[in-house]
């Protein structure tokens, strides 16, 4: 499938769902911020999301994610964050 008919299927969904407007980079942000939330550390969420520096992936979490630099890793919830990123994410590569 090509990056096209993805924002194609996401823009016909969106409009179905009557969502004034969106990015498909909101699911980024959304991912970010749910992780965060899970109490997954922002170094973790980092790598998920394949950022070189903590700082990046703070600017997606719209709760101000750089106060969380230093949140201690809950192993459980890193293997959350994992199979969110691999089974839920389809734009990694193996």
């Amino acid at each position: 499938m090509t990056d096209q008919a993805v924002l194609d299927i996401l823009r016909q969904r969106g409009k179905e769902a009557q969502i004034a407007s969106f990015s498909p980079h909101d699911f980024r942000r959304t991912f970010t911020s749910n992780m965060i939330d899970a109490g997954v550390d922002i170094v973790t969420v980092q790598n998920l999301m394949g950022h070189a520096s903590p700082v990046t992936t703070a600017r997606y979490d719209r709760r101000r994610a750089a106060s969380l630099l230093h949140t201690p890793c809950d192993r459980k919830k890193v293997k959350l964050a994992y199979f969110l990123y691999y089974f839920c994410d389809t734009t990694h590569t193996e």
